[in-house]
């Protein structure tokens, strides 16, 4: 900063002459003007003070503008100095080291080693050491240890491992298994598992048993299972098992009674298979009875059909009808079909009934589908009785409303009819 011998005391020392030449009128700096100026400096002074840092000298009327470059330099100095420091407490230090750069000089050592002892109380041990390491400084043992605990706290162990490797010890038995109980309550089994084995322990079954109910309530049966088979509870995994066939659970059911290192008795399995039926799950009741070295009933598996029909499962309604051999169930279910326009449905069932759909239940049901609008549907009725001349009349009632796609596919199905019928007649040469 320029000092007061080093600034011209007088217009004589700038131009050698007595007189100084005046502004024009319009640039003259008002009386006014100059004691603002003033007293912005004065300002600039008494903050420099408070701050225990060099005050600006008052310039003289002469030198104002060489004092106001000074002024500036000083305001983006302490500016860019203020952003570093913000930086630093937002975590972001190459912006401070930028911003430092700018005030002409590096981060103070003190500002660093406080950055990183947050870094170190979040538990993140590697930033910390980063920003030690810009300090040129290494951080101490009580430290690294404070970091890892912190991490023993929130359950990341392996950062706890390594914080406390730096420091060159090792995590306390006692430690360890705090960690794995906060594991625990949080309903981390693997984490809680890691940190007990870390400390040489097992957990004991009744907080695994425990964990297990929590599992079991919040309905995570897989976890719950896990949890009962650390713990070796034999009668917890069976009843987690019939548990699950109640539910018609067949699969879940058989991993707990093997992780329980038991067998589904026959009726429990026959028993799922029927509420499996009752749910209209039809593989799993199967799947059930022949665990049980059982076939379903014919009388079950048409009351299964039953209710999947009831319920609307027109698709659903077809496997059980058909695995009972039910012809005129089967042939209901695709006439239900034909009704509502599911061609490909009725036709399964049908199929399965193995009958053919009568070509007036298919006009029908085209019919009905042109009704409703559903052009394409109505389409595949027609063509699947072979109906040329309704399709030919679908195709201009589209066209007529400016449907010329679904005319199109309407002419194209009479034309592939007409072409079959046409290569099926008899020649007459």
């Amino acid at each position: 900063m320029p000092s007061k011998e080093e600034l011209p005391a007088s217009d004589d020392a700038v131009g050698g002459a007595s007189a100084q030449v005046a502004p024009p009128s319009d640039a003259r700096e008002s009386p006014r003007d100059a004691d603002a100026t003033v007293a912005d400096t004065r300002q600039a002074i008494s903050v420099a003070v408070a701050d225990d840092q060099q005050p600006f000298d008052v310039p003289a009327s002469g030198a104002r503008e060489t004092d106001d470059a000074a002024f500036e330099a000083e305001v983006r100095r302490r500016g860019n100095m203020l952003l570093g420091d913000r930086c630093l407490e937002k975590g972001r230090l190459s912006d401070a080291q930028g911003a430092y750069v700018l005030v002409g000089t590096g981060i103070p050592a003190e500002k660093l080693m406080l950055l990183g002892d947050r870094y170190l109380d979040e538990g993140e041990r590697s930033r910390a050491e980063e920003v030690y390491a810009t300090a040129g400084a290494a951080i101490p043992a009580e430290k690294l240890i404070a970091c890892g605990d912190r991490c023993l706290e929130k359950g990341r162990l392996s950062d706890a491992q390594m914080a406390y490797a730096a420091a060159g010890t090792e995590i306390p038995a006692e430690k360890l298994i705090a960690c794995g109980d906060r594991c625990l309550d949080k309903g981390l089994l693997s984490d809680a598992q890691e940190a007990y084995a870390a400390a040489g322990a097992e957990i004991p079954s009744e907080k695994l048993m425990l964990l297990g109910d929590r599992y079991l309530d919040e309905g995570e049966t897989g976890n719950a299972r896990e949890a009962y088979a650390a713990a070796g509870a034999t009668d917890k995994l069976i009843a987690l098992g019939d548990r699950c066939l109640d539910k018609g659970l067949l699969s879940f059911a058989q991993k707990a009674y093997t992780a329980a290192g038991a067998e589904i008795p026959a009726e429990k399995l026959i028993a799922c298979g029927d509420r499996c039926l009752e749910k209209g799950w039809l593989s799993n009741a199967q799947e059930a009875y022949a665990l049980a070295g059982a076939e379903i009933p014919a009388e079950k598996l048409i009351a299964c059909g039953d209710r999947c029909l009831e319920n609307g499962w027109l698709s659903e309604a077809q496997g059980p009808y058909a695995a009972a051999g039910a012809i005129e169930k089967l042939i209901f279910l695709g006439d239900r079909c034909l009704d509502i326009g599911q061609l490909g449905d009725a036709q399964k069932a049908y199929a399965a009934a193995c009958a053919a759909i009568p070509p007036e239940k298919l006009i029908a049901c085209g019919d009905r589908c042109q009704e409703r609008g559903e052009s394409t549907k109505a389409v595949a009725a027609y063509a699947a009785a072979g109906a040329a001349d309704k399709l030919l009349v679908l195709g201009d009632r589209c066209l007529d409303n400016s449907m010329v796609r679904y005319a199109q596919e309407a002419y194209m199905a009479a034309e592939r009819i007409r072409l079959v019928q046409e290569e099926r007649a008899p020649s007459t040469t």
